[in-house]
């Protein structure tokens, strides 16, 4: 779902029955004790809800609020152009209401008309306590010779560190573990044999590297025990997750159909697998049957028992608390719900 996002509605399920109380009850008891946190964008403007009430952030017209974090009570909204293809890429930040530029606060170039390639950045915030991460590519302009050289980084509270100079080494996603920041890319390609080798760099320095073929690395995941990395197989879609330390590769289960699952989320020994439709809880599957027809599923997130979910129809989406509906935005093309983070109150 991109450049997202338009009129949050909160819907009214007022009180018009002892079933509908019951509900409401259920609710409480099971979610009355977190701040539930939804981040996007309505009307084209940064916003966030705090358990169903919004706020717009200053400075966010036609801009994407992609994802939200709370950390020791601040709250950070990350948030990139409507259309960051046809447009000049930029990134910008709010903490608590206050808004930054992200190239700025990188001290970077930024990027131009004529110059668009000046910094590209995953599109992600990592927030861990009180430090901020990006990472990404950065270019860098010799100022005797004029001849543009690339870095691969990240930057913690603005201060950069270069990890490779190697133009052709891809990203691919990064992630705090322990106080310690993993990045995994593809270098060394070989077009002929569609082989290449994927790394994994702790705090700057190559951990692991693997020459493979045809797995590109989908996004990292942790549970106190380890921090893993999800593949996929582009020929077969055969997916599988990695222990970053050991290398030890472990399939999905083998009852989960592999093609139709997009992405995964553990909590601890809850393991989600999540298609458009359906989700797995460790080997159980959960089938979305919505009687309005809300059965995609956006992003999912649990926290005690407890799911927290965005679905779509069509033009709009609704975000739910166990299968409770809560808030809706009715035009995907001008907002959308993006980003869930809850937290103890």
């Amino acid at each position: 779902m991109k450049n997202l996002i338009l009129p949050f509605i909160l819907l009214l399920t007022l009180v018009f029955s002892c079933r509908e109380n019951d509900i409401d009850e259920r609710l409480e008891r099971k979610t009355g004790s977190y701040d539930v946190y939804v981040g996007g964008t309505e009307n084209l403007q940064v916003c966030y809800w705090k358990n169903n009430q919004k706020t717009i952030l200053p400075g966010g017209d036609n801009l994407n609020g992609i994802q939200i974090n709370v950390d020791n009570n601040n709250v950070y909204v990350l948030a990139v152009n409507i259309d960051s293809i046809s447009n000049i890429p930029a990134w910008y930040f709010w903490k608590n209401g206050v808004k930054y530029d992200v190239a700025q606060y990188l001290n970077t170039l930024p990027n131009t008309s004529t110059n668009f390639d000046n910094i590209r950045l995953l599109s992600k915030m990592i927030v861990n306590n009180g430090d901020i991460y990006f990472a990404g590519l950065v270019k860098i302009i010799n100022p005797t010779s004029g001849v543009n050289t690339y870095q691969l980084c990240y930057w913690k509270n603005g201060v950069k560190t270069i990890i490779t100079n190697d133009p052709d080494e891809m990203m691919g996603d990064f992630e705090i573990f322990n106080n310690d920041i993993y990045i995994s890319t593809r270098k060394n390609f070989n077009l002929s044999t569609l082989t290449w080798d994927l790394v994994h760099y702790k705090n700057g320095v190559q951990l692991t590297s693997t020459n493979t073929s045809h797995q590109i690395p989908k996004g990292y995941y942790k549970t106190s025990s380890g921090i893993f990395l999800l593949e996929k197989n582009t020929q077969n879609n055969i997916q599988s997750y990695k222990n970053v330390h050991t290398n030890t590769v472990t399939n999905l289960p083998t009852n989960i159909t592999q093609g139709p699952i997009n992405s995964i989320y553990w909590n601890e020994n809850e393991h989600f697998y999540i298609g458009s439709d359906f989700y797995y809880k460790n080997n159980t599957l959960v089938q979305i049957n919505d009687p309005n027809g809300f059965n995609r599923i956006g992003h999912l997130l649990t926290k005690d028992q407890n799911i927290y979910m965005t679905r779509i129809k069509d033009s709009a989406v609704k975000f739910y608390i166990n299968n409770v509906e809560t808030m809706m935005i009715t035009d995907i093309s001008k907002g959308c719900f993006n980003s869930i983070c809850v937290v103890q109150n």
